[in-house]
This record gives C-alpha cells, sequence and structure tokens, in this order.
C-alpha cells in the first residue's frame, strides 16, 4: 500500500497562494491610512487658503463642515471640498473674520469611513498653524 502525501511542489504552491493574499490585506490597509492622512493634509490645505482669502480680501467667510463636504461661503462665491475617506463627528462652522483670525480656537473630530481611526483638526486663534493628530 501506498502512502498518500503531498509533494514540495504542492506545499510551495499552498503557501505562495497564503502569503500572497495576507501581502494583499496588508497592503490595503496601509493604502486606506494613507489616503485618509492625505485628505487630512487637503482640509489642512483648502482652511488655510480660505483663511489667506479672508486676511487679503477683508472678508468674513464661513466654513462649514458637514458630512460629505466642506463648503466656504464667501459674499461672491462657494468653494467645496468633497470628503471621500472621512467624515466628521458633528456638522459645524468655523470663520474667519477680515483679519484672516477664528473668533475661538476649536477641535474638530474625523472620523474614517472604513476603519475606526479617529483624527482631530486643530483650528487655532490668530495665525497659528492648522494642525491634525491622530
Amino acid at each position: 500500500m501506498k502512502k498518500k502525501t503531498f509533494t514540495l511542489l504542492e506545499l510551495l504552491v499552498v503557501l505562495f497562494i497564503i502569503s500572497l493574499s495576507l501581502g494583499i490585506a496588508a497592503f490595503r490597509g496601509d493604502h486606506l491610512l494613507y489616503k485618509e492622512e492625505q485628505e487630512l493634509d487637503q482640509i489642512v490645505e483648502f482652511l488655510n487658503h480660505m483663511r489667506n482669502r479672508a486676511l487679503i480680501k477683508n472678508e468674513r467667510i464661513v466654513i462649514v463642515i458637514s458630512t460629505d463636504s466642506i463648503l466656504a461661503r464667501e459674499p461672491q462665491e462657494e468653494n467645496v471640498f468633497s470628503l471621500k475617506y472621512l467624515k466628521p463627528i458633528k456638522e459645524t462652522e468655523v470663520i474667519f473674520t477680515g483679519t484672516g483670525a477664528t473668533g475661538q480656537s476649536n477641535s474638530y473630530i474625523f472620523l474614517s469611513k472604513r476603519k475606526n481611526n479617529k483624527y482631530e483638526l486643530a483650528v487655532p486663534v490668530g495665525f497659528q498653524r492648522i494642525r491634525w493628530k491622530k
């Protein structure tokens, strides 16, 4: 009677398939994290741009943070930044005065749409940098 065993080649093929599927899953998670952080950087850039516009035009700009977008309302026009990977915990407003400052220092919490990552966006009074942290 012959014993039925697996050949070395069959075992290597199975190990290769398992490692390939685990590698793809790990890469996908890192990619989403990178996209979330990239979107936060774009939000900071958008808010800094709107702060500079308020200062240059000496106008009040109201920024509405909603569940799917960030809307900047100026007296003559509106600018929209769509959120793809993040959502705020609550809808709120940021107001930049004609001096480019906000009335008060605020923190806004964003959650990732696909994972349970939590990010805090800090908008300080005056001209300090807008920052985010995990």
